[in-house]
């Protein structure tokens, strides 16, 4: 798979396992979410943020905006920086 990506200039990347970024079957609240993940990321770390389900488009996703509204700066305070993947 590798030498393949290499020959078309590409690089594998995934995000990071175990940061939980939901709460099972409880509200959704943006300050919990985080602050969870502020205390769990590591150097490296790709953060996704599950925003609702394909099923549901409609569905209400201002708590992941709210999250990241008040994660990026935690983590900026606390040295990490963000870039581009590709």
């Amino acid at each position: 798979m590798y030498d393949g990506l290499s020959l078309i200039d590409y690089r594998l990347v995934g995000w990071s396992w175990g940061l939980w970024d939901w709460n099972w079957y409880r509200k959704k609240e943006p300050e919990q979410l985080a602050q969870r993940l502020v205390r769990r990321a590591s150097p490296g770390d790709i953060i996704v943020m599950h925003d609702g389900h394909h099923v549901n488009p409609a569905a209400d996703r201002r708590y992941a905006v709210e999250a990241t509204r008040r994660l990026v700066p935690e983590l900026k305070a606390k040295g990490y920086d963000f870039g581009v993947l590709c």
